[in-house]
Parts: C-alpha cells; structure tokens; sequence
C-alpha cells in the first residue's frame, strides 16, 4: 500500500516480472523498415532511487548473445541496415556472463553480418562504460561514432541521492576517455532537473557543466515522484514552476550548443541513411540521417532524393 492524498491505494504486485526471451521472436517493426531497435536485455538492477523500472520489469536479465544474432539476421534479411541496441542498461550487458560474452564482443559479432551498415548503442549507464567498450567502438566502422549516456546530474549530493553509484569525477572521465578513444564521436545525454535538494548552487553546477561539456544532444526533463520510489519519500521538493524554468533553461543553452555544431558542418560531405520522404514538401526532397544523431532524437537531413529509397546510403 501506498499513501495517497493521506488515503491508501493498492498497488499492483508481481513477485518476479519477467520478459519473454523467445527463441524465435516474431517482429512487427514499427520503425521505418531499413531500421529497427534490438532489446538486448530487460530489467534493471541499478534501482535509481527515482525510477519505478526495477518493479515494474524485474531485475536485470539479458538475452544470449546468439539469440541477439539470429534475430539481427532476420532483421537484415528483412531489408534492415541499421540495428540500433536497446536496454534498460546496455553497457551492463556482458558484466555477470560466466561465458565472456559482453557488449564488445556483441557489437564484434554484429559488425561481421555483411549487409548491416551501421550499429547503435543507446542507453549507457556511465557507471558500467568501460575502456575496452569504447575501443571496440572505435575499431569497427559499422558502430555509429555515437554514445547515449544518461547521467541524470553533476553535483555528487544530488548524484548520491539518486542512487546513480557514480560521482562527478567519474561522470567527467568517462566522457573525456569517450572522447580520446572514439575518434569524433557523438555524445548524448539526459539531465534531470527539480529532483529533491536541488538548490540554486546545485543547478549552477549543472548549467556550468552542460557549458563545458558541450554535448551534441541533450534532453532534460523534470523531476516526478513516481509513488512506490525511494525519492518519493524525500523532502527538500523544488516547486514544480521551478523545475520547469530550471528545464527552459538548460534547453535554451544547448539550443545554443547545437546551432555551433550545424553551422561547423558547412561544407561538410557527411554519410546519411535516407530514411523517408521530405514531408513538407511535394518535391523529390528526401529525410534522412547521419551517423552522429540517432534517429528519431535529434537532427535530420535533407537533400535531393531523386531516384532514392529509404535505407539508402548517400553523401
């Protein structure tokens, strides 16, 4: 029972949740079709103190890597060119395998099917990326110079109540060896912003950081309690109105950020996946994508599409 406006409400119990790991899996890509997300893994064992997934999916499960293959396989005879990796935590994948099979050696196994272009890994907790991954990445040209990692925060008091198990200085390696490792690489994050003990020296931390860092996409969002979590029992609550110009805030910064990044591709000859048709548009004009933003989250392409299919790959 949770407490509710001073009443209690019953809530929904399952002992174990867990996800179907089929040995076949029939898909139903909803994705334009030269593309598809593959879950690698479901659950979660990290039990950020804000976040209800560790109840709702079960603890942290994977998927044998065979099975992985076999379904990126039929994906690619499908017609999909780019398999982008979802989990819970990807970069956890691998880390209690009595067998050796981790993240590298999948994105290895995954850059040997021969008509599969491009490979994306989104999801990263900071706390499991290690060198080796990033050397991996760095290794094979079919991984997208691209890195979804979100951190949440900067300033370790609010790091510590989270329960992210990571500090600052940690957060601030991770990004510089991404950097130093993987030639040009693209990095993504998520910032909360209003979670419990957030004063105005906190957010300051994290506006100076999200300067610094110069991230090429950024998305943030408020706090909210979420009943059945630990930060829901916290004090110390930033007003909602707060939060949201906290949010305004940080976004108008990176909306800065992410204008520089556009205009240094001027003159640039980039890869694009084509994805659609320009819908705004009755011409030939095409959408597409490059290597460094995911589809569907940040930036797209437009260019003359004459004569061109989705999945695609043009300069």
């Amino acid at each position: 029972l949770e407490p509710e406006g001073g009443k209690q409400r019953r809530l929904p119990a399952r002992q174990r949740p867990r996800f179907p790991f089929q040995r076949v899996f029939p898909r139903l890509i909803s994705t334009p079709s030269h593309l598809a997300y593959l879950r690698i893994a479901d659950g979660c064992d990290n039990r950020c103190a804000y976040c209800l997934i560790p109840g709702l999916r079960g603890p942290y499960q994977e998927r044998p890597l065979p099975m992985i293959i076999s379904e990126a396989r039929r994906l690619v005879a499908q017609g999909v060119r780019e398999i982008i990796l979802i989990a819970q935590d990807t970069a956890y994948y691998g880390h209690r395998s009595s067998t050796g099979a981790d993240l590298s050696l999948l994105l290895e196994t995954l850059n040997e099917i021969p008509e599969l272009l491009w490979i994306r890994v989104l999801y990263a907790h900071p706390v499991h990326i290690e060198r080796g991954l990033l050397q991996t990445m760095a290794s094979y040209d079919k991984i997208c110079p691209y890195l979804d990692i979100p951190l949440q925060h900067i300033n370790d008091a609010i790091l510590k109540r989270m329960g992210r198990k990571i500090t600052r200085a940690g957060i601030e390696r991770i990004l510089s060896e991404a950097r130093e490792v993987v030639e040009g690489i693209s990095l993504r994050t998520t910032l909360m912003v209003g979670f419990p003990g957030e004063g105005e020296d906190e957010f300051s931390e994290l506006i100076d950081f999200v300067r610094r860092e110069r991230f090429a996409h950024l998305g943030v969002f408020s706090y909210s309690p979420e009943a059945g979590t630990v930060a829901c029992r916290y004090g110390s609550r930033v007003d909602g109105a707060v939060a949201r110009r906290r949010r305004e805030r940080l976004l108008e910064i990176q909306q800065a950020v992410s204008a520089e990044y556009g205009q240094a591709l001027r003159g640039e000859s980039i890869t694009v996946l084509v994805d659609c048709r320009y819908p705004e548009t009755g011409s030939t004009l095409m959408r597409g994508h490059a290597a460094f933003p995911a589809p569907e989250l940040a930036g797209i392409v437009v260019h003359e599409g004459e004569g061109l299919r989705s999945g695609a790959m043009v300069t």
